[in-house]
């Protein structure tokens, strides 16, 4: 904790880790399983709580509430975490809370370049118009931390078009050997080019699959693709199937028939 100002009234665990240049201001609370880098600024009354990761170049200002437990009632106990970017500016009455989602953490902050930029401006709608805005750029955003093309009504700047890049799929055949005996055998969805193949070729593939899964036993193919065996059998005979049946072609023309 070099070059750290503590203030005498600060709280702060043994087990937190601080960058250096940092300034703790009075009645501040700093919990254990917080992680803080150089040059941050807490101004007074501020509590961070575990786990929680900041950047440098913070500032919190009186009476923020960083890291607290979730507050979601889907919330169980699970393991949560918060991380907060470099050079962000948390105002007064703040709070963060540590997130509830798939990967249990919540990520904070913008690029210098954004938060320049949303300090700069005017915000003739005051707050509600600067949290409408975070608001969208945070459900629109590709990236980790927002950027001056997630804000294109203040900053002019539109976003990049998204690359495509198709991916990489195998173009095995229906009836290649399965590999470790029960694995699935995949059909392809997408052509060599990556795009969707047609919804018949598709389905051509996984009757072929089906039938050569379960030995010809139409029944159960039948049964496994949720359709009726006049139909299994009339797909067969479209899709030039009809080779791959042994021994059923009959009763199924019969039962097709009636």
């Amino acid at each position: 904790m070099s070059d750290v100002q503590i203030h005498s009234t600060a709280i702060v665990d043994p087990k937190a880790e601080l960058g250096a240049g940092k300034v703790i201001g009075p009645y501040c609370v700093i919990g254990p399983d917080v992680t803080m880098g150089a040059n941050c600024w807490l101004q007074h009354h501020v509590t961070l709580c575990g786990p929680t990761r900041a950047g440098s170049d913070n500032k919190f200002y009186a009476y923020c509430s960083i890291g607290q437990q979730s507050q979601d009632l889907k919330y169980r106990g699970e393991p949560t975490y918060l991380e907060i970017g470099n050079g962000n500016t948390f105002r007064e009455f703040v709070t963060v809370n540590r997130s509830t989602s798939s990967e249990g953490k919540t990520v904070v902050g913008a690029t210098s370049e954004a938060m320049q930029m949303l300090m700069d401006h005017e915000w003739p709608g005051n707050v509600r118009q600067l949290e409408n805005a975070v608001y969208r750029a945070i459900v629109l955003a590709d990236a980790p931390y927002l950027q001056p093309h997630d804000f294109p009504s203040i900053s002019g700047v539109a976003a990049p078009p998204p690359e495509y890049q198709p991916a990489p799929m195998p173009a095995p055949s229906a009836s290649a050997p399965a590999e470790g005996g029960g694995q699935e055998i995949p059909v392809r969805i997408l052509d060599g080019r990556g795009h969707l193949r047609t919804l018949e070729e598709i389905e051509r593939d996984l009757i072929q699959l089906a039938i050569e899964v379960y030995a010809g036993h139409m029944s159960e193919v039948a049964r496994r693709l949720g359709i009726g065996r006049s139909t299994l059998y009339r797909k067969v005979r479209e899709q030039g199937l009809d080779g791959l049946v042994k021994g059923e072609t009959e009763t199924s023309e019969e039962e097709v028939a009636a």
